[in-house]
């Protein structure tokens, strides 16, 4: 496979008009003629889009560190020239117009472990590995139910059921809500005024001045950000609880199976669901402020 497909090529990222492009071309990337790569970015504080150079080892990141310094040094120069040349006469509105063009191609730096997210790619890996966490979780509770060996702890008994309570509720009932909004706002959205209505009055007033596009982008990434950042937690949470009750028992019952074999499946589900919840605070930081 050409590791080069998913990009348009144009001669020069300069090609490219900043202005033509809308929220739809998020996911688009760019190479060059010279192998320079792009993505874009939408800057909520400027309300632009942005490019963002992609580098693809540490060694490119340092060199695309010191082309951007460069370009950064030549910008300001040129603009104290500018300035100076003000000072000698006044500055038509075509000066005035061209410095300003110059100044909306500028773009942003991704170092190799910045990489842009895919949103598309993102959400199938949400989805996958918080439905995997939640079932592998399920699965030890099971495990730990069926071998009863907490009956024959009468001090943990009672906390144990209170725990699976929790879990039922934090975990299984959380985790099918989860995935009726994830699954109604990517796939079959209501109109933006339902959920507009919803949203805490901070976060109205931050997206009001937003086309009707740029509000649901915004509504989607934080309904969706929140329902899983909570219920991802609760599952590392609930796991590290479960795990403490599973070492009260006597080391001649844990070395049973199939209960010795709960050890990888904490540990599998720690691993995916902490990965998890740092690249859902990238993306979440990449699209949007927290």
């Amino acid at each position: 496979m050409n590791p080069h497909s998913e990009y348009i090529f144009v001669r020069s990222i300069d090609e490219v008009d900043p202005k033509k492009l809308t929220i739809r071309d998020l996911n688009k990337k760019f190479i060059d003629q010279e192998g320079r790569k792009y993505a874009i970015k939408f800057d909520l504080e400027t309300r632009q889009i942005k490019f963002v150079r992609l580098a693809g080892s540490y060694q490119e990141a340092l060199k695309i560190k010191q082309e951007i310094q460069k370009e950064k040094f030549i910008e300001k120069k040129e603009k104290w020239e500018f300035q100076l040349s003000e000072k000698r006469e006044e500055p038509t509105s075509t000066k005035i117009s061209n410095f300003q063009e110059n100044k909306n191609m500028d773009f942003d730096f991704y170092s190799p472990d910045e990489n842009f997210i895919d949103e598309n790619e993102f959400f199938k890996e949400l989805e996958r590995d918080t439905k995997k966490s939640v079932e592998s979780l399920r699965a030890i509770e099971k495990n730990l139910n069926r071998s009863q060996v907490f009956e024959k702890l009468s001090n943990s008994l009672n906390d144990f059921f209170d725990l699976q309570k929790e879990i039922e509720v934090k975990c299984y009932h959380s985790s099918e809500e989860a995935f009726k909004i994830f699954k109604e706002l990517v796939y079959f959205p209501r109109p933006v005024s339902y959920y507009i209505s919803r949203l805490p009055e901070p976060v109205r007033k931050k997206i009001e001045k937003f086309d009707e596009q740029q509000q649901f982008d915004y509504i989607k990434r934080f309904e969706i950000y929140k329902i899983f950042r909570e219920l991802i937690m609760n599952v590392i949470d609930l796991t590290n609880q479960l795990e403490k009750f599973y070492y009260k028992l006597p080391a001649i019952e844990r070395e049973r199976k199939p209960l010795v074999d709960l050890i990888s499946s904490f540990a599998e589900i720690k691993e995916t669901t902490q990965e998890l919840i740092q690249k859902l605070n990238r993306w979440y930081s990449q699209y949007q402020k927290i």
